[in-house]
């Protein structure tokens, strides 16, 4: 059996990276592969009991990009790393920032395949945390044998566009399972009944709430369309760092009636099912998963120029970040057929996107990484 031991930040449930682990996670073989976490906080909401129930074991070692728990945490994760060397083939970061407190120690005490992978093309809005974010992910390339990245734009962020590193990167498409997101008429109904959702068109976003992901653009957008007496609501899933300026937002604009705020969910099929159009204003993004899954669902999206159109399997508008543009685009939305939605849903089985397809390259590269 082929051990992998994933490295993460965190593995809360509303984290792209998380679900995109766990899609892969439930997927693979395991008579071939197991999964073990090596991971820095403890969160509610997360997949631990998901990770347990599949066989994998979950290790914390606390909050490295903590000042109050830097030196605690690293010291707990070289003893960890030092300890359980030998019980793994792969070592699989996915939180670059993370190498010089994990990989690093990998490397020390002779794990052969580091594997670093990309998951975004920006880090954070606040340039303090971005700068100390570049410095650590400098410290990536120097601990990691092995490239991933989740896209072509997320491969030239972490490792340079014309770098020789950038020639060797392995591209893993961020794909999901269908069945988690099938499209559902009756599922459909009843959930739209019990939020008190009738005929209106409903705009639907899911994240994390990070600022990146740009709520405060949607606000306003449905300011716009409510003044052209667009029948919608929108539906925001999720919860994080802005939820409570987007609250104050909703309430400066008079939208309260118009706008559902959801919070943290475990169904997100159920939401998908919800919407009409998927909307993702971010300002910047590696390779959105909830795309993904939205289209998994059969579901029309309108994202923002700056996301990677590798996200696209046919159902996606690409705008650019003006009100106008946004607002024209959805006064023209058709409303999609439960037989077209279906169509689309069932294209997707056959995507690159789809967890059928990809665990198979998964499985094939992880064999080759393991006895290199």
């Amino acid at each position: 059996m082929i051990r992998i031991l994933h490295i993460v930040d965190s593995i809360k449930r509303d984290s792209g990276i998380s679900s995109f682990i766990m899609n892969s996670y439930v997927m693979i073989d395991k008579e071939k592969f197991q999964y073990d976490f090596l991971v820095g906080t403890k969160t509610e909401n997360s997949y631990e009991n998901e990770i347990n129930k599949l066989g994998g074991n979950v290790y914390y070692i606390g909050d490295v990009f903590s000042i109050r728990s830097i030196i605690k945490a690293n010291k707990k994760s070289e003893i960890f790393i030092k300890d359980n060397i030998s019980n793994y083939d792969i070592f699989h970061l996915h939180t670059s920032a993370m190498s010089i407190f994990t990989l690093r120690y990998v490397k020390k005490y002779g794990g052969n395949c580091r594997i670093i992978h990309s998951h975004s093309s920006m880090t954070s809005k606040n340039k303090i945390k971005a700068s100390i974010h570049r410095i650590l992910n400098v410290f990536g390339l120097k601990y990691a044998s092995d490239y991933f990245a989740c896209s072509a734009e997320a491969a030239d962020f972490l490792f340079g566009k014309n770098s020789k590193i950038r020639e060797s990167v392995t591209i893993i498409k961020n794909a999901v399972n269908p069945e988690d997101y099938n499209f559902s008429e009756e599922l459909r109904i009843n959930a739209r009944k019990s939020i008190g959702i009738t005929n209106e068109v409903v705009l639907l976003h899911v994240s994390n709430f990070s600022p990146i992901k740009n709520i405060s653009f949607l606000i306003l957008l449905l300011d716009e369309l409510i003044k052209k007496k667009i029948k919608c609501k929108l539906l925001l899933v999720g919860d994080g760092p802005e939820k409570k300026k987007i609250e104050i937002d909703v309430k400066k604009k008079g939208l309260e009636s118009k706008c559902i705020f959801t919070g943290k969910k475990t169904n997100v099929k159920t939401y998908y099912n919800i919407g009409d159009i998927f909307l993702l204003p971010s300002i910047k993004e590696g390779l959105p998963v909830s795309v993904i899954e939205a289209q998994a669902c059969g579901l029309y999206c309108v994202v923002s120029d700056p996301i990677t159109r590798e996200c696209d399997v046919g159902n996606v508008k690409f705008l650019p970040l003006e009100i106008e543009k946004w607002k024209e685009h959805i006064e023209l939305f058709i409303h999609k057929s439960k037989e077209e939605r279906l169509k689309k849903a069932k294209e997707f089985n056959k995507s690159v996107f789809s967890m059928k397809q990809e665990i198979l390259r998964i499985e094939k590269i992880y064999s080759e990484k393991a006895t290199k």
